[in-house]
């Protein structure tokens, strides 16, 4: 609904994984603690104005295919995983855009399968009680998590969930442990006591 010019915001097959699931939007290595320049870490040195005039990202079939799943503007070529790698990604050197992506879309996938995906299903075009939303969290993810959240809404819609983790990471690890080794920093919630969960496509919000 906040995103109308995307065309991965028009899909409205309620079957697709981004119907049902979270989506990545990215990966960021903390500003105060990663010890280099936050963003634009390598050969690209500012924003692009289109996120396609970023140079592609080198991936494999399978890894593409992976991405594709947890982050729709790659089927649909609107390129947000070329703005996240050479904004965010390049700023933790050690790693490859594949090998970045790789845990992106594993954390990802941990999120949805912790129980959080089927919470939000069985609550689509209704308004849920953020406090509702936390007490899971904490039930799946354990209470450390409740500390190191943070919900952004826009016109009474959840639209983003941030979570902190530990700076040390690496493809495998347990989600709620990096949750527990993350430093605690309670985020205020921009979303008030209350949100809705708006079916996906647009001009949805009145659905159900």
């Amino acid at each position: 609904e906040i995103k109308a010019n995307k065309p991965e915001c028009s899909v409205t097959d309620p079957n697709v994984y981004q119907a049902r699931h979270f989506t990545l939007h990215g990966l960021w290595p903390n500003q105060q603690q990663c010890g280099i320049d936050y963003g634009f870490c390598g050969e690209i040195k500012q924003k692009q104005e289109n996120f396609c005039d970023y140079p592609a990202i080198d991936l494999d079939t399978v890894s593409r295919n992976s991405l594709a799943e947890v982050m729709p503007s790659v089927s649909a070529g609107s390129c947000l995983e070329r703005h996240e790698w050479h904004k965010h990604g390049t700023c933790q050197a050690h790693w490859s855009a594949q090998q970045y992506y790789a845990l992106s879309a594993d954390l990802t996938r941990q999120f949805n399968d912790s129980g959080m995906a089927y919470f939000m299903n069985r609550r689509i075009g209704q308004v849920v009680r953020t406090e509702d939303f936390m007490e899971r969290l904490t039930a799946v993810l354990g209470e450390a998590a409740r500390n190191r959240i943070k919900l952004i809404c826009k016109q009474d819609m959840l639209v983003e969930v941030q979570l902190m983790l530990a700076a040390s990471l690496t493809f495998g690890h347990d989600l709620e442990a990096l949750i527990v080794a993350a430093p605690s920093q309670q985020a205020d919630s921009e979303c008030g006591g209350t949100f809705r969960v708006d079916p996906i496509g647009l001009n949805q919000k009145n659905a159900q």
